[in-house]
């Protein structure tokens, strides 16, 4: 899609329910409750997919500084 001109992608809800799916996951396997521990795994994974999506869409390096 990207290569035929779309340059608008809605990433909100796809991060979102990567984020909650991690943090469920971690709650499954773990007993702990400090959030530092289990939002930790949701912020990861969400990177992670922010970053594969910057490579996918080819705008790996192109933030501009103003």
């Amino acid at each position: 899609a990207i290569k035929n001109g779309i340059n608008k992608v809605n990433n909100d809800t796809d991060l979102r329910i990567a984020f909650t799916a991690e943090v469920r996951e971690f709650l499954r396997n773990n007993k702990e409750f400090d959030l530092r521990h289990y939002l930790a795994p949701g912020r990861d994974f969400v990177q992670e997919t922010v970053e594969h999506r910057l490579k996918v869409m080819g705008s790996v390096n192109k933030a501009r500084l103003y």
